[in-house]
């Protein structure tokens, strides 16, 4: 990929600091059954112009493949339509707000 085009999928998180390290302050996570259902995700919203990121699923989360994509907050809702229509059902949807140096995690 050239760095033109990752600079337009790069994803800028409003960032808080954890330990000296910039981390997003709020974001999505969507969980998976299968790496193949993130792949495909991640390609669903990369075609409508969502801002997502495959990472490793956080540490709070027991479930799930090992992989989750993460989104802004705000694009949560457009990203679950997206994915009812394509018929990629989520494991789960959280949304992940650092408070106090620590992450908490809500069920959406």
């Amino acid at each position: 990929m050239q760095k033109e085009e990752a600079d337009k999928t790069r994803i800028d998180f409003p960032k808080a600091e954890i330990l000296g390290n910039p981390q997003p302050a709020a974001e999505a996570v969507f969980t998976f059954s299968g790496t193949n259902q993130v792949i495909q995700a991640e390609q669903i919203f990369l075609d409508a112009g969502l801002k997502v990121r495959v990472m490793p699923i956080p540490p709070e989360i027991q479930s799930g493949c090992g992989l989750c994509l993460r989104l802004p907050v705000p694009e949560i809702n457009s990203a679950g339509d997206l994915l009812e229509k394509s018929g990629i059902i989520p494991k789960q949807r959280y949304t992940r707000t650092l408070k106090n140096g620590k992450y908490e995690l809500m069920l959406y």
